[in-house]
């Protein structure tokens, strides 16, 4: 009976911890990339609309905050919409869009139990903010 040498023991031991714990490390990084470029680019496509309705700068406005991430991460989006009269319903249609964003995607980042609570409050921030912009107009 022929036995193995030591160093061909030790790299058969290596080899197999590499493809125990790298496989599944290297899948969940590619994984991890895919999920971010994706919200990402769901995002910037919501953004681009942002480009088109913004009025021009003054004192009436209101902040948008958009959350997504995985597991042990989040990343926080802010933006500043100027209101003009012409834009309150497409800015209340992008805040719907918006929440809607965080919700589907922030509710698997990190600190996710909160996630609904702040999208709630920003939301409802942003539909008095242009109601009352509708009644001063």
């Amino acid at each position: 009976m022929n036995s193995w040498p030591p160093w061909a023991i030790g790299v058969t031991v290596v080899a197999m911890i590499v493809l125990l714990f790298g496989i599944p490390i290297t899948a969940g990084l590619y994984g991890y990339r895919a999920y971010k470029n994706a919200a990402e680019r769901r995002l910037d496509a919501l953004f681009s609309r942002l480009s088109q309705i913004n009025g021009p700068v003054s004192k009436d406005y209101v902040d948008i905050y958009t959350y997504y991430g995985f597991l042990a991460w989040a990343t926080r989006h802010s933006m500043r919409i100027y209101l003009t009269k012409d834009n309150v319903d497409e800015v209340d249609l992008l805040a719907m869009k918006l929440r809607s964003f965080t919700l589907r995607w922030g509710i698997l980042a990190k600190g996710a139990v909160f996630i609904p609570l702040l999208t709630w409050w920003n939301y409802r921030s942003v539909f008095r903010s242009t109601s009352l912009f509708r009644q001063s107009v």
